[in-house]
């Protein structure tokens, strides 16, 4: 039944998607980030759900293409570049069986950056596209943090099967990027009993990553929470905010999620998983250094016989692999090798160029508090980059949409603002000293 229900309520979408493309890229951003029909059984997992949501929704905005306002940035060339890499690094893949599949996957999330970037021209908009982000992974970090306290913090958790999020450091990883956009619409919601609920989820959410047992999201969520205190406009209350969560959680963690997290001091010694890591970083980097330009193709490393060829004989860890061929677990790294150098000078100049959208909006909308809105959302987004560039570097994630939205929410932000400043100021707009982040 609950298949059946699903299926009805989906068959109307991917008309409205047509008709109205903005819907359209929110339907898509819901079963890409969500992932609900991997929560049946039946028979309506089958269906290709993102797939018809993304043709009727692309196929929408170009018939409408006149009414558009094609605004060109830095944001939107560089994902235009990234296509290209994927591209070309999946045709002339060492393992094409892999990459072929892969680099599709991957191209559709970009994809769904690009027409994020295109379609975020008004306000209203960028705040419920945040909404839709929050809402999507809010919901598992809400589920974890519920499964981490019922069970008396001994359930493991992890994400929906067969989606981006289902390996659960991914999932940490993921979790961590969402805290920061539910603070953000704390902050600029009206509604008393809504900013309780979203600090309530964001307390959830912080045990739904501890519950994870994700070594990386733990030191993510460190440097997240450092950052924000770091930045906040006021210490103070940010530090009202967070001890008591610091504190509570020492009465909750279970013994063994402790004794796992002393294990990051001797990881590079003792752990066997970790030195497997170091060893594939080496991996992943001797097949860029044989393929700079185009690398060796999506997932194409996860052919024994590729990641055999590139292998050291001698690594610089103690360590003898007896897995055959392993993941990046590092977006850097995964990037290196499978897009090679080039590849990855465009993943970085997009990682940066989200970075200085964000500084810049944080810049010009000082003292301005009809901007507020914007200011704290760009100080948020950082904090969420914060979490990503930290945490990312121990999970194979490098191209998750949720990240790439992000980048193009920022360089949407950004856009926005110039407009709404006047003609001198949008001009020279330009990365400046930032002062104190909300809290």
């Amino acid at each position: 039944m609950r298949d059946l229900i699903f299926f009805a309520t989906f068959l109307p979408l991917p008309l409205l998607s047509f008709f109205q493309p903005w819907i359209g890229l929110l339907v898509w951003g819901w079963l890409a980030l969500m992932n609900p029909h991997r929560q049946l059984w039946g028979f309506a997992t089958a269906f290709s759900y993102n797939q018809w949501i993304a043709i009727a929704t692309i196929a929408g905005f170009v018939f409408m293409l006149r009414e558009q306002r094609l605004r060109v940035d830095a944001n939107l060339v560089l994902l235009l570049l990234l296509i290209c890499c994927i591209a070309l690094s999946t045709v002339f893949s060492l393992s094409p069986g892999l990459a072929w599949v892969k680099g599709e996957e991957h191209i559709k999330l970009v994809v769904f950056a690009v027409l994020a970037r295109l379609m975020l021209d008004r306000q209203v908009r960028v705040h419920a596209f945040v909404w839709l982000l929050a809402l999507c992974l809010g919901f598992y970090g809400v589920k974890g943090g519920t499964l981490f306290i019922l069970p008396g913090g001994s359930g493991a958790f992890t994400g929906p099967s067969r989606s981006y999020i289902a390996d659960r450091n991914h999932l940490a990883v993921a979790l961590l990027m969402v805290i920061p956009l539910m603070n953000y619409l704390r902050l600029h919601t009206a509604n008393r009993w809504l900013r309780i609920g979203l600090l309530a989820a964001m307390v959830f959410t912080v045990l739904a990553i501890i519950g994870t047992a994700s070594r990386g999201g733990f030191i993510g969520l460190v440097a997240m929470g450092g950052f924000l205190w770091l930045r906040s406009r006021n210490k103070v209350m940010t530090a009202i905010l967070l001890l008591p969560i610091v504190a509570g959680l020492t009465f909750v963690v279970p013994e063994r999620w402790t004794e796992r997290m002393q294990t990051i001091e001797t990881a590079a010694e003792e752990d066997g998983s970790f030195q497997g890591r170091l060893l594939a970083w080496q991996t992943y980097f001797n097949a860029a250094v044989d393929r700079p330009l185009l690398g060796v193709g999506p997932l194409a490393l996860n052919d024994d016989a590729v990641y055999a060829r590139y292998e050291p004989y001698e690594g610089f860890v103690d360590y003898e692999n007896l897995k055959g061929a392993r993941a990046a677990h590092s977006i850097y790294f995964q990037v290196i090798g499978e897009l090679g150098f080039l590849g990855f000078a465009v993943y970085m100049l997009l990682a940066a160029t989200a970075w200085l959208n964000a500084q810049q909006v944080i810049g010009a909308t000082r003292n301005k508090p009809e901007l507020l809105w914007a200011q704290d959302l760009a100080r948020m987004l950082q904090v969420s980059f914060v979490a990503f560039f930290v945490a990312g570097a121990g999970v194979s994630m490098a191209m998750y949409d949720f990240y790439l939205a992000l980048t193009a929410t920022a360089a949407a932000l950004r856009l926005l603002v110039n407009e709404q400043l006047p003609v001198k100021e949008s001009r020279r707009i330009s990365p400046v000293p930032s002062g104190k982040m909300a809290s």
